[in-house]
């Protein structure tokens, strides 16, 4: 369970990220890490310094508590020096498990630590992965809500442009609007983006040529005509 590790400042800030949902993501996976060294019957000593690291680190406040004895000494000095986020990536002080044999030789010698060191390495794990799942669930119903936002923007957009019909708009041009708004919400992003764009760019363009022929010397003439 030995290793040196070197803290990746992002990975650390998903796991001591503070929102509401990272916190309670957080104490129910210290909870459940507290149950697994109930079960895996842990030097109840080390089971509580694991879980106070852990704790302090993720409120990033110092650890320094007084104990007993010396290979908990040792395990909390060494995982400092190791880094507390490395009890989640593997990278763990080979002290915890010396002082969890040494329980084992004093309370049931027949168990043993590897399977313990196993066991508990396990639900560490998992307790990073808890965290980087609530992160990925926080930014994909934050990107699906913008899409549907946007999806309902496009739609408003298209049900005015079929509203306002195609008067004056010359037949041969009129093909965009010959569909229903309901066909048009089972189009992507991108297809709706792109009709509204033609049919803007129809009325625009026959906007012009109605302003040019408004403004021609015949039409002037007719006008001039008219109110004499």
């Amino acid at each position: 369970m030995e290793a040196s590790s070197k803290e990746g400042e992002d990975h650390i800030h998903v796991v001591q990220c503070k929102s509401r949902t990272a916190n309670a993501t957080w104490n129910r996976s210290l909870n459940r890490l507290r149950e697994t060294l109930r079960k895996q019957d842990t030097d109840p000593r080390l089971a509580e310094l694991l879980v106070r690291g852990l704790e302090q680190w993720h409120s990033q406040r110092a650890f320094r508590p007084s104990v007993e004895y010396n290979s908990l000494r040792n395990a909390i000095s060494h995982q400092s020096r190791i880094g507390w986020f490395g009890l989640l990536t593997g990278h763990v002080s080979k002290y915890w498990r010396q002082r969890q044999r040494v329980y084992f030789c004093q309370h049931d010698p027949e168990k043993c630590d590897l399977r313990w060191a196993t066991a508990v390495q396990k639900h560490l794990f998992q307790i990073a992965w808890d965290m980087w799942s609530d992160r990925n669930n926080i930014k994909h119903n934050s990107t699906t809500s913008a899409v549907q936002h946007e999806h309902a923007r496009l739609d408003e957009q298209i049900r005015e442009e079929l509203e306002q019909g195609t008067d004056g708009i010359p037949r041969a041009d009129r093909y965009p609007w010959k569909i229903t708004i309901q066909t048009a919400m089972k189009w992507d992003r991108r297809t709706k983006k792109r009709w509204i764009r033609l049919t803007e760019n129809i009325r625009t363009a026959h906007a012009k040529s109605v302003l040019e022929i408004q403004q021609s010397p015949e039409a002037q003439l007719l006008r001039r005509w008219l109110i004499s």
